[in-house]
């Protein structure tokens, strides 16, 4: 009996890059920015017939993040 083991892996996109970030108040200079993060999987090649199994490294979005920035006082 073999074992197999399946992994996955957590992916999280930035609804909006790049646009200011929404629970930041409008006098601050804020930017949603997205991270990455490199993982390695075991990937597979059928048509291979010598070495079919590989180590590779896939980047994949892993969280939104949001860049604060300088105030700026805006007069009434």
């Amino acid at each position: 009996m073999k074992a197999y083991e399946l992994h996955t892996a957590r992916v999280e996109h930035c609804a909006a890059p790049g646009s200011p970030c929404p629970l930041i108040p409008k006098c601050y200079e804020s930017k949603c920015l997205q991270k990455h993060i490199y993982h390695r999987f075991l990937v597979y090649d059928p048509y291979d017939k010598y070495l079919p199994f590989a180590i590779e490294s896939f980047k994949l979005a892993s969280a939104c993040a949001c860049y604060n920035g300088p105030f700026h006082y805006a007069p009434h």
